[in-house]
Protein backbone atom coordinates (compact mmCIF):
# COMPACT_ATOMS: atom_id res chain seq x y z
CA UNK A 1 0.00 0.00 0.00
CA UNK A 2 1.34 3.23 -0.85
CA UNK A 3 0.21 6.90 0.73
CA UNK A 4 0.03 9.62 -1.96
CA UNK A 5 -0.27 13.01 -0.52
CA UNK A 6 -0.81 16.51 -2.71
CA UNK A 7 -0.48 19.56 -0.97
CA UNK A 8 -1.92 22.12 -2.41
CA UNK A 9 -2.72 26.19 -2.18
CA UNK A 10 -6.18 25.09 -0.79
CA UNK A 11 -6.14 21.47 0.06
CA UNK A 12 -4.49 18.51 1.06
CA UNK A 13 -5.13 15.42 -0.53
CA UNK A 14 -4.44 11.83 0.79
CA UNK A 15 -4.85 8.36 -1.64
CA UNK A 16 -3.63 5.23 -0.73
CA UNK A 17 -3.22 3.18 -3.86
CA UNK A 18 -2.86 -0.76 -3.72
CA UNK A 19 -0.24 -0.88 -7.17
CA UNK A 20 -1.95 1.23 -9.04
CA UNK A 21 -5.11 0.88 -7.88
CA UNK A 22 -6.49 3.56 -5.73
CA UNK A 23 -8.48 2.51 -2.52
CA UNK A 24 -9.09 5.16 -0.29
CA UNK A 25 -8.69 9.27 -0.87
CA UNK A 26 -9.97 11.83 1.58
CA UNK A 27 -8.90 15.86 1.54
CA UNK A 28 -8.52 18.17 4.44
CA UNK A 29 -8.35 22.03 4.57
CA UNK A 30 -5.25 21.91 6.80
CA UNK A 31 -2.38 19.73 8.14
CA UNK A 32 -4.27 17.46 10.95
CA UNK A 33 -1.81 15.16 12.44
CA UNK A 34 -4.91 13.22 14.06
CA UNK A 35 -6.20 12.48 10.43
CA UNK A 36 -2.48 11.32 9.43
CA UNK A 37 -2.59 9.18 12.59
CA UNK A 38 -5.65 7.56 11.55
CA UNK A 39 -4.50 7.08 7.63
CA UNK A 40 -1.20 5.26 8.79
CA UNK A 41 -2.64 3.14 11.95
CA UNK A 42 -5.59 2.16 9.39
CA UNK A 43 -3.81 1.54 6.10
CA UNK A 44 -0.45 1.00 7.11
CA UNK A 45 1.66 2.38 3.77
CA UNK A 46 4.68 0.51 3.00
CA UNK A 47 5.84 3.82 1.51
CA UNK A 48 5.04 7.58 1.18
CA UNK A 49 5.58 10.61 -1.34
CA UNK A 50 4.34 14.15 -0.87
CA UNK A 51 3.87 17.09 -3.22
CA UNK A 52 3.37 20.38 -1.75
CA UNK A 53 3.42 23.71 -2.96
CA UNK A 54 3.47 25.68 0.16
CA UNK A 55 5.52 25.11 3.66
CA UNK A 56 4.82 22.26 5.57
CA UNK A 57 4.67 21.98 9.40
CA UNK A 58 7.83 20.18 11.00
CA UNK A 59 5.24 18.19 13.72
CA UNK A 60 3.48 16.66 10.68
CA UNK A 61 6.14 15.92 8.38
CA UNK A 62 8.11 14.62 10.95
CA UNK A 63 5.31 12.62 12.34
CA UNK A 64 4.76 10.92 8.44
CA UNK A 65 8.38 10.33 8.03
CA UNK A 66 8.52 8.80 11.59
CA UNK A 67 5.85 6.58 10.62
CA UNK A 68 7.03 5.52 7.08
CA UNK A 69 9.55 5.88 4.40
CA UNK A 70 8.61 8.86 2.55
CA UNK A 71 9.34 10.83 -0.31
CA UNK A 72 9.42 14.67 -0.57
CA UNK A 73 8.94 15.09 -4.12
CA UNK A 74 11.50 17.60 -5.92
CA UNK A 75 13.15 18.53 -9.07
CA UNK A 76 15.67 15.47 -7.79
CA UNK A 77 13.64 12.57 -7.29
CA UNK A 78 14.07 10.31 -10.18
CA UNK A 79 11.14 9.90 -12.85
CA UNK A 80 9.69 8.45 -15.67
CA UNK A 81 10.23 11.77 -17.96
CA UNK A 82 12.53 14.11 -18.61
CA UNK A 83 12.41 17.81 -17.65
CA UNK A 84 13.01 20.25 -20.54
CA UNK A 85 12.55 23.66 -18.46
CA UNK A 86 15.26 26.10 -17.70
CA UNK A 87 14.63 26.10 -13.87
CA UNK A 88 13.44 23.31 -12.42
CA UNK A 89 13.86 23.87 -9.24
CA UNK A 90 10.89 26.59 -9.62
CA UNK A 91 8.43 24.04 -11.24
CA UNK A 92 5.40 23.16 -9.41
CA UNK A 93 5.74 19.54 -8.01
CA UNK A 94 2.45 18.99 -9.26
CA UNK A 95 2.82 19.85 -12.64
CA UNK A 96 5.49 17.37 -12.52
CA UNK A 97 2.92 14.67 -11.38
CA UNK A 98 0.53 15.76 -13.58
CA UNK A 99 3.55 15.15 -16.72
CA UNK A 100 4.22 11.83 -15.29
CA UNK A 101 0.29 10.45 -15.07
CA UNK A 102 -0.34 11.70 -18.29
CA UNK A 103 2.68 10.39 -19.95
CA UNK A 104 2.07 6.99 -17.49
CA UNK A 105 -1.71 6.71 -18.64
CA UNK A 106 -0.96 7.63 -22.61
CA UNK A 107 2.89 6.43 -23.57
CA UNK A 108 2.16 6.69 -27.00
CA UNK A 109 0.88 10.18 -27.24
CA UNK A 110 1.44 13.77 -26.92
CA UNK A 111 -0.30 15.19 -23.74
CA UNK A 112 -1.65 18.23 -22.83
CA UNK A 113 -2.30 18.44 -19.14
CA UNK A 114 -5.18 21.56 -17.49
CA UNK A 115 -4.87 21.61 -13.95
CA UNK A 116 -7.55 24.08 -13.01
CA UNK A 117 -7.14 24.90 -9.70
CA UNK A 118 -6.11 27.78 -7.51
CA UNK A 119 -4.15 28.22 -10.60
CA UNK A 120 -4.97 27.01 -14.14
CA UNK A 121 -1.67 25.27 -15.51
CA UNK A 122 -1.17 23.72 -18.80
CA UNK A 123 1.80 21.39 -19.52
CA UNK A 124 2.93 19.69 -22.52
CA UNK A 125 4.70 16.41 -22.45
CA UNK A 126 5.69 14.57 -25.67
CA UNK A 127 5.03 11.07 -26.88
CA UNK A 128 8.98 10.29 -25.82
CA UNK A 129 8.36 11.57 -22.50
CA UNK A 130 9.86 14.48 -22.25
CA UNK A 131 8.11 17.52 -20.55
CA UNK A 132 8.35 20.61 -22.47
CA UNK A 133 6.60 23.24 -20.00
CA UNK A 134 3.58 25.27 -20.78
CA UNK A 135 1.70 28.07 -19.05
CA UNK A 136 0.25 29.23 -15.61
CA UNK A 137 -2.71 31.03 -15.80
CA UNK A 138 -5.21 33.03 -12.66
CA UNK A 139 -8.06 30.55 -11.67
CA UNK A 140 -11.16 31.24 -11.25
CA UNK A 141 -11.61 32.69 -7.65
CA UNK A 142 -8.56 34.63 -8.47
CA UNK A 143 -10.20 36.41 -11.30
CA UNK A 144 -12.92 37.48 -9.25
CA UNK A 145 -10.86 38.28 -6.74
CA UNK A 146 -8.57 40.55 -8.55
CA UNK A 147 -11.94 42.30 -10.32
CA UNK A 148 -13.53 43.29 -6.89
CA UNK A 149 -10.16 43.97 -5.29
CA UNK A 150 -8.44 46.14 -8.60
CA UNK A 151 -11.59 48.14 -9.10
CA UNK A 152 -13.67 50.88 -7.39
CA UNK A 153 -17.34 49.96 -8.19
CA UNK A 154 -17.03 45.46 -9.28
CA UNK A 155 -18.60 43.79 -6.82
CA UNK A 156 -17.15 40.11 -5.64
CA UNK A 157 -19.68 37.62 -7.69
CA UNK A 158 -20.28 34.67 -5.53
CA UNK A 159 -23.71 34.04 -7.70
CA UNK A 160 -21.87 31.84 -10.18
CA UNK A 161 -24.73 28.77 -11.29
CA UNK A 162 -25.28 30.66 -15.10
CA UNK A 163 -22.43 31.26 -17.76
CA UNK A 164 -22.83 33.30 -20.37
CA UNK A 165 -21.10 34.89 -23.34
CA UNK A 166 -22.82 38.47 -23.22
CA UNK A 167 -24.30 39.47 -19.22
CA UNK A 168 -26.94 41.71 -19.05
CA UNK A 169 -26.04 42.95 -15.97
CA UNK A 170 -23.24 43.90 -14.10
CA UNK A 171 -22.97 40.67 -12.20
CA UNK A 172 -23.57 38.68 -15.24
CA UNK A 173 -21.35 40.10 -17.28
CA UNK A 174 -18.04 39.48 -14.81
CA UNK A 175 -19.92 35.76 -14.92
CA UNK A 176 -19.64 36.18 -18.59
CA UNK A 177 -16.12 37.19 -18.41
CA UNK A 178 -14.54 34.33 -16.20
CA UNK A 179 -16.55 31.63 -16.99
CA UNK A 180 -18.20 32.12 -19.95
CA UNK A 181 -14.44 33.87 -22.20
CA UNK A 182 -12.29 31.40 -20.18
CA UNK A 183 -13.84 28.43 -22.24
CA UNK A 184 -12.60 30.22 -24.84
CA UNK A 185 -9.39 30.76 -23.41
CA UNK A 186 -9.15 27.14 -22.95
CA UNK A 187 -10.23 25.91 -26.30
CA UNK A 188 -7.90 28.08 -27.44
CA UNK A 189 -4.89 26.79 -25.85
CA UNK A 190 -6.38 23.32 -26.76
CA UNK A 191 -6.09 24.44 -30.30
CA UNK A 192 -2.97 26.04 -30.47
CA UNK A 193 -1.13 22.85 -28.63
CA UNK A 194 -3.22 20.47 -31.37
CA UNK A 195 -1.78 22.37 -34.09
CA UNK A 196 1.75 21.77 -32.89
CA UNK A 197 1.47 18.02 -31.55
CA UNK A 198 -0.62 15.70 -33.91
CA UNK A 199 -2.46 12.95 -32.16
CA UNK A 200 -2.41 15.32 -28.87
CA UNK A 201 -4.41 13.97 -25.80
CA UNK A 202 -5.80 16.40 -23.61
CA UNK A 203 -6.55 15.99 -19.74
CA UNK A 204 -8.02 18.25 -17.24
CA UNK A 205 -8.28 17.52 -14.01
CA UNK A 206 -8.25 19.85 -10.44
CA UNK A 207 -11.10 21.25 -8.32
CA UNK A 208 -12.74 23.51 -11.41
CA UNK A 209 -11.75 20.54 -14.12
CA UNK A 210 -15.28 19.01 -14.06
CA UNK A 211 -17.31 22.72 -14.64
CA UNK A 212 -14.72 22.85 -17.96
CA UNK A 213 -15.23 19.73 -18.81
CA UNK A 214 -18.73 19.92 -19.82
CA UNK A 215 -18.30 23.11 -21.66
CA UNK A 216 -15.42 22.53 -23.82
CA UNK A 217 -15.46 22.27 -27.04
CA UNK A 218 -12.83 19.87 -27.63
CA UNK A 219 -12.85 16.24 -26.46
CA UNK A 220 -10.89 15.74 -23.50
CA UNK A 221 -9.88 13.13 -20.53
CA UNK A 222 -11.30 14.46 -17.10
CA UNK A 223 -8.97 12.62 -14.52
CA UNK A 224 -9.95 14.56 -11.23
CA UNK A 225 -6.85 12.45 -9.17
CA UNK A 226 -4.26 13.08 -11.66
CA UNK A 227 -1.99 14.35 -9.53
CA UNK A 228 -2.33 11.78 -6.67
CA UNK A 229 -1.93 9.31 -9.81
CA UNK A 230 1.39 10.73 -11.18
CA UNK A 231 2.74 10.34 -7.27
CA UNK A 232 1.75 7.14 -6.98
CA UNK A 233 3.69 6.43 -10.96
CA UNK A 234 6.74 8.09 -9.50
CA UNK A 235 6.38 5.84 -5.88
CA UNK A 236 6.41 2.60 -8.18
CA UNK A 237 8.94 4.13 -10.38
CA UNK A 238 11.62 4.25 -7.70
CA UNK A 239 10.84 0.84 -5.86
Amino acid sequence: MQLCIDVGNSTIKYALFNKRKLSHNTVSDRFDVALLAELIALHQPEKAIVSSVRAIPKAWLKYLQTHTPTTLLTHHTPLPITLNYKTPETLGRDRIAVAVAAFTMFPQHHCLVINAGTCITYDIITEKGVYQGGAIAPGIEMRYKAMHQFTAKLPYVTKRTTVRITGKSTEESMNAGVLGHLCFEVDGAIQFYSSHFKMLKVLITGGNGSFLAKRLKNSIFAAPNLVLIGLNEILLYNA
